[in-house]
């Protein structure tokens, strides 16, 4: 029930404060995010539709949204990546 801009917006904060120069492409319901810095790259992508959910009938049409993440870089990047994920995904739910 989270709107997919709002998790567009905690995948780009958590890419900056890694300290990479991000990008985003796309239009409603299919975006593309692009960050690196050196080694380290990140591409990310968010596809998301309206659809009832049963059990849920009683909300409408509520975002359904899909999160892909690829990186490379060294390891400590990797681990620093999924933690900062976490953390600002985890503000959307708060």
């Amino acid at each position: 029930m989270i709107k997919p801009a709002y998790l567009l917006e905690d995948v780009l904060r958590a890419l900056r404060k890694l300290g990479l120069d991000t990008s985003l492409a796309g239009e409603e319901g299919l975006w593309t995010i692009r960050a690196s810095s050196g080694d380290r790259r990140v591409r990310a992508s968010l596809a998301s539709h309206r659809a009832v959910v049963p059990g849920l009938e009683t909300l409408g049409a509520i975002p359904i949204t899909r999160l892909s993440v690829e990186a490379e870089g060294p390891p400590e990047f990797i681990e620093a990546l999924k933690y900062r994920l976490r953390v600002e995904l985890l503000r959307c739910l708060g």
